[in-house]
């Protein structure tokens, strides 16, 4: 997996998301941008939205956590919760129209990668036993 390209991807989400949010001079610093973005709406609506997430895999529930705590959102799981669910506290404005969409358009980027590694992996791993097989079944992808 190409590790590289997945951060320069979402480093240019973040950028195009930080200068439609916060104007053109955020492309510099989209993630600081994002975050006083994040800090000026707490201020206006308050700290105290909350919404539950789940049905996350691992990756895409570490994905999550990684952009919540990126932009300081609250992130947690309350007692006896289960390992697929995870809270998230911090401005409704901001989660709903930042968050939510970065994190869909960053998840579907990751998993981009990761289909197109399990391909090379398996193809390989076929031509490693089979010489002769010249291209793996595909079923289709993501």
């Amino acid at each position: 997996m190409d590790t590289v390209e997945v951060s320069r991807q979402w480093q240019e989400l973040e950028r195009e998301f930080a200068v439609v949010r916060c104007g053109a001079d955020a492309a510099e610093q989209p993630r600081e941008a994002l975050v006083a973005l994040a800090e000026r709406l707490r201020q206006q609506e308050g700290d105290d939205y909350t919404t539950k997430l789940t049905g996350f895999d691992a990756i895409g529930q570490r994905v999550t956590v990684a952009l919540a705590r990126r932009y300081r959102l609250t992130v947690f799981r309350r007692k006896g919760q289960r390992r697929g669910t995870v809270m998230l506290m911090g401005p409704e404005t901001f989660i709903d129209q930042v968050y939510w969409p970065l994190l869909e358009r960053i998840q579907a980027v990751v998993w981009r990668q990761i289909d197109g590694w399990l391909h090379e992996a398996l193809d390989a791993s076929v031509r490693d036993h089979d010489p002769k097989a010249s291209k793996q079944l595909e079923l289709g992808s993501s």
